[in-house]
């Protein structure tokens, strides 16, 4: 029997209805860390939050409110085989620092053709931050080949398992992982301690 679900950053929030009523579910957002990465390593003058979809604008909006910056997206458009035909970017980003905030990188794909159609806008850097780095297929070899100057993602995933082949693709410099093992462990106790879990989603 599981008495409690906690999980970071579900792809789609509506998953959380398919528990049933006598398992709660805590689906914890890593948003204070991107956050707290940005103002200390990037700075907030000069950038802009990119949603690299329709679907992740709400995030993209949360974050770049907090930080008082703009924010804009990407529109993707699917051929019949849902591959991506076209990217069109909705927002002005010349002489911008640009990130890309998500939920999960997984071949780097899209977001590095993301990252080239942003540069050939005139950004004058580009980011892509992500909770859950999958890194799987080619994705090192789309970040190596990207226009991206960081890729940062979070240690729900174990990165360490990546640790070689990060180094023989020369992209060490652009992979950065925020520790986000306090906020999994806090959450844990305080359901343990059957306390309310409200202080992880107000910071």
């Amino acid at each position: 029997h599981i008495d409690r679900i906690i999980v970071f950053d579900l792809h789609a929030g509506q998953i959380q209805g398919f528990f049933s009523n006598k398992t709660p579910v805590d689906n914890l957002y890593v948003e204070y860390d991107f956050i707290q990465y940005i103002t200390k390593n990037i700075g907030t003058d000069n950038i802009i939050i990119i949603s690299p979809d329709e679907g992740g604008m709400k995030r993209a909006v949360r974050v770049a409110g907090k930080l008082g910056v703009s924010s804009g997206a990407i529109y993707k458009e699917r051929g019949k085989d849902n591959n991506i035909n076209q990217m069109k970017l909705m927002c002005s980003v010349e002489k911008k620092i640009c990130i890309i905030v998500d939920d999960i990188i997984d071949t780097a794909g899209t977001c590095s053709r993301a990252s080239h159609i942003l540069k050939e806008n005139g950004a004058q850097d580009v980011y892509m931050i992500a909770c859950h780095g999958v890194f799987s297929g080619s994705a090192f070899q789309n970040i190596k080949n990207s226009s991206f100057r960081k890729v940062v993602v979070t240690n729900t995933l174990d990165q360490e398992r990546h640790k070689k082949k990060i180094e023989e693709f020369g992209i060490a410099e652009k992979i950065d992982v925020i520790d986000v093992s306090w906020m999994c462990s806090e959450a844990i106790r305080s359901s343990f301690y059957g306390e309310s879990l409200h202080l992880l989603y107000d910071r």
